[in-house]
């Protein structure tokens, strides 16, 4: 492909960016220095006040029943300089958490601040209006000064009604209403349940107690999710708000003053709140109770209900996805934590169900009877928390009756582990996996991504599961680890090492053979990384020419797909063009240069505020699980690399998942796509390359038909999880039967 002059309106666009980025990093400096730091920081709040109060959308009700007394210009002073880490409320139909969650930069400075200067068209302002959907009711609301959040709020100060309240239970209020629940939630005095409405609580057979800590990175979508929860299990849910936090309190006043019946109480200890609620309840109700600050999905609080004896915890893992413990296990004279520091992926495996001594969970579920100690217990691996607390109190260890109905040698036996002591719940190895034939190896996959719910927009993520999955198929126990656990305690039971290397390094143990598989940020190694490892892998011929003489022996293993999700299904094609992925903090040109052109492009990613319109935005993400058909039925699906993935020649597995599906793709040229997917990705250089590219017919400009059938079978079966678990497998063996002194190092 020739390469075309850039345009001169091209060329001036591009100056203007570099030379706001030049701008933007010197006052960045200015920003850390001891001297200007101050300064520019009182002049931000300055900035920040005088856009808020432009605004004109600070509620004096709401401000009164925090601060009696202080003055709407005054209320707008305190939130500036602290109240907006504290969660003081300007206005009930805004949260200053929702709000952050969704703009890259709030957190950094106050949400209300942050949303007025970005386009607000798409960002939920609270979980109990919904501020999207009025801005499209409401065209005209984007003329406001404030927005959609402005207009509505003028539009109740005139007089007219809004649909305000949870997800679900929402009813039509005006002003004076959501006034009066504002002021129930901020004054301590009567916006708990009176005694009355907690004596209900006998009539329900199942309880939902949703322990809310102060330290919540968002309390409406927390209590969204306990919503959700209860009415899958058919349950009462009572909200127990903990501290003084106004932003906590407006969301779980607004729940008990609908039509579900939830109640809201002040929470206490977790022996006293649970004590509270239990006495109330009948003998055989079952109480379900999340732990304060506890991660845990909709799904595993509905597993925990679904069981109708004794007590369940969840699966208790850490914020590194590493197992606190999976019940409590009695060895000597005391209750151990069982697998406590092994990976999840072991505990799944002793089954769904596993008979215990004890747990030691603050989220549980209970069957209330005559007996304040449960007469059985069992761990569900299918639900699991993420705990705040790596040490969990005394009061949240509870002891059963009736023993564990199996020994522990022979419930680990199931996972290849045994007892190492007999007076603690340590594990070993059963026995050594043979060094000689094809032996059945454990091994653990290292990632760069996070542990619990966030990980799931980590492509990194999905890439380790498709792999795991790839070698269980060969026969091998696979455990993932996330950024946090590469050092988990139980690390000398594994027996290959595969470091997945993306944006962080993670060096290997010496206990293990150790695989490196370079698929992203190639610029960042370095000669005392790689040879820290028995074998190296790239996905980049191009990269690995001009780096193996200065990194060591390097071998070629491209990116892949998981062709067992992405293959195709005969969707209908569409007319959409659709990109997925984040704004990196960066210019995407493969994103905002066709949308600037007056193409309709459909992005899913995060971070795109101020990039492009939130119009072009469909949702901050999509399912993983939803990709192949969203890829299948585009008219195009656009895509770009990282600049020095793309100088390198590291093609991005996102065109191995669209070819695989049955999709087409733009994308900028990286070295061996042409030759690689032969004409179902199409690579521009330019700008108008790409523009050029998009205006013309996609039945024209890609292979179609049996030819693009045979091209899509040919990535499935080349560049598949199972080859490259194959070559692997293939690899590690090799070197536990190779000397120490040959190996690779």
């Amino acid at each position: 492909m020739t390469p075309r002059a850039a345009s001169p309106g091209t060329i001036v666009r591009t100056t203007i960016r570099r030379a706001a980025a030049v701008a933007r990093s010197r006052v960045r400096d200015v920003r850390g220095s001891w001297w200007g730091g101050p300064i520019i920081r009182r002049i931000d709040r300055v900035w920040w006040a005088r856009t808020i109060n432009r605004a004109d959308i600070v509620d004096p009700v709401a401000v009164s029943a925090q601060r009696p007394g202080l003055s709407p210009r005054a209320a707008v002073r305190h939130y500036v300089r602290r109240g907006f880490r504290d969660g003081f409320v300007l206005n009930p139909l805004f949260s200053e958490q929702m709000v952050s969650m969704q703009l890259s930069d709030a957190g950094r400075v106050p949400a209300l601040y942050a949303y007025l200067v970005n386009d607000r068209r798409r960002i939920r302002t609270s979980l109990l209006w919904d501020a999207p959907g009025y801005a499209l009711a409401h065209p005209e609301s984007s003329d406001d000064p404030a927005g959609p959040l402005g207009h509505a709020w003028r539009g109740l100060q005139a007089g007219s009604a809004l649909a305000f309240g949870f997800p679900g239970d929402r009813a039509q209020m005006r002003a004076d209403r959501i006034s009066a629940l504002a002021t129930r939630a901020l004054s301590p005095a009567g916006r708990t349940a009176a005694e009355s409405d907690l004596a209900e609580l006998a009539s329900n057979h199942v309880v939902l107690l949703w322990r809310l800590a102060g330290h919540e990175r968002d309390f409406s979508l927390t209590m969204d999710t306990a919503a959700q929860a209860g009415r899958r299990i058919g349950a009462r849910l009572v909200l127990a708000v903990n501290g003084e936090r106004p932003d906590a309190w407006v969301p779980a006043v607004a729940a008990s003053a609908g039509t579900t019946g939830t109640l809201v109480i002040a929470d206490e200890p977790l022996s006293s709140v649970v004590g509270s609620v239990t006495d109330r309840l009948g003998s055989g109700s079952r109480l379900i109770v999340r732990g304060a600050g506890d991660e845990i999905t909709t799904e595993s609080v509905v597993a925990l209900a679904e069981t109708d004896a004794g007590i369940t915890s969840p699966l208790v893992l850490d914020i590194d996805g590493v197992v606190i413990n999976c019940g409590l296990v009695r060895r000597g004279p005391r209750l151990h934590p069982l697998l406590l520091g092994h990976p999840a992926e072991d505990a799944r495996g002793l089954g769904q169900r596993v008979s215990v001594d004890g747990i030691a969970s603050s989220t549980f579920a209970v069957t209330v009877g005559t007996s304040t100690m449960p007469d059985t217990a069992q761990v569900r691996t299918d639900a699991w928390v993420i705990s705040p607390e790596r040490h969990l109190p005394a009061h949240a260890r509870v002891e059963a009756a009736r023993g564990m109905t199996d020994d522990l040698d022979h419930l680990v036996a199931r996972i290849g582990l045994a007892a190492v002591h007999d007076d603690d719940a340590r594990l070993g190895r059963r026995s050594p996996a043979a060094r000689s034939a094809a032996p059945r190896l454990r091994w653990a996959l290292k990632t760069a991504a996070p542990a619990g719910l966030g990980a799931e927009w980590w492509g990194d993520t999905h890439f380790a599961r498709g792999l795991a999955d790839a070698l269980r198929r060969l026969g091998q126990d696979v455990v993932i680890d996330s950024i946090g656990a590469r050092n988990r305690p139980s690390h000398h039971l594994d027996d290959v090492e595969v470091v997945l290397r993306g944006p962080e390094r993670i060096d290997p143990h010496r206990s293990a053979i150790s695989l490196l598989w370079i698929i992203s940020h190639p610029d960042q190694l370095t000669r005392d990384e790689t040879a820290a490892f028995d074998h190296v892998f790239a996905a980049s011929e191009k990269w690995i020419r001009s780096a193996a003489g200065a990194l060591g022996p390097i071998e070629p293993l491209l990116q892949c797909t998981d062709v067992h999700r992405f293959h195709p299904t005969g969707a209908e094609r569409t007319d959409r063009i659709v990109f997925v992925g984040t704004a990196r903090g960066i210019p995407r040109p493969s994103v905002i240069e066709p949308i600037r052109a007056g193409f309709q492009v459909d992005v899913y990613g995060p971070d795109w505020t101020g990039w492009i319109p939130a119009s072009s935005v469909v949702a901050a993400g999509v399912p993983n699980a939803e990709l192949p058909a969203l890829y299948e039925g585009a008219r195009l699906v656009l895509n770009d690399h990282w600049p020095a993935m793309q100088a390198s020649g590291f093609i991005s597995n996102r065109l191995f998942d669209v070819v695989a599906a049955g999709g087409r793709a733009i994308s900028d040229d990286v070295e061996g796509i042409d030759e690689l997917f032969s004409g179902m990705v199409r690579t521009y250089r330019t700008v108008p390359e790409l523009l050029d590219l998009l205006r013309q017919d996609p039945q024209r400009l890609f292979p179609s038909g049996e030819t693009a059938e045979v091209i899509s079978t040919g990535i499935r079966h080349l560049h598949s999880f199972d080859a490259r678990a194959t070559t692997l497998l293939e690899t590690a063996l090799r070197e536990r039967t190779a000397p120490a002194g040959g190996r690779q190092r």
